[in-house]
């Protein structure tokens, strides 16, 4: 037989693996716009174009590649409002920033 606690410890288990599994979800997905910005804010300093085009074009599903220049510094800013597992979870939005120094 189970008891009520072994029960009621089971449930909360699950949610809790659950909860951990969504966090998780949500750090693999800034990871990827977080290596985005880097590295296309290292190619954007070194003047490289095609390569600029050729990470955002892998850029997370659904993210905005913005890209800004102030006099020798270049800021690359990676927005992503994703439903991270399920349609049913509530949107985040997720943002990962490179500033990088011109190299030309």
């Amino acid at each position: 037989m189970v008891t009520v606690e072994t029960a009621f410890s089971w449930i909360f288990a699950s949610i809790l693996g659950s909860i951990v599994l969504w966090a998780l979800s949500l750090l693999i997905l800034w990871g990827g716009c977080y290596n985005t910005a880097q590295a296309t804010a290292r190619q954007e300093a070194r003047g490289d174009a095609k390569a600029v085009e050729q990470i955002v074009d892998g850029a997370p599903k659904g993210s905005k590649v913005k890209i800004s220049r102030k006099e020798k510094e270049i800021t690359v800013v990676v927005t992503l409002n994703r439903h991270p597992g399920a349609d049913w979870l509530p949107m985040v939005p997720l943002e990962a920033k490179a500033v990088v120094l011109d190299e030309g």
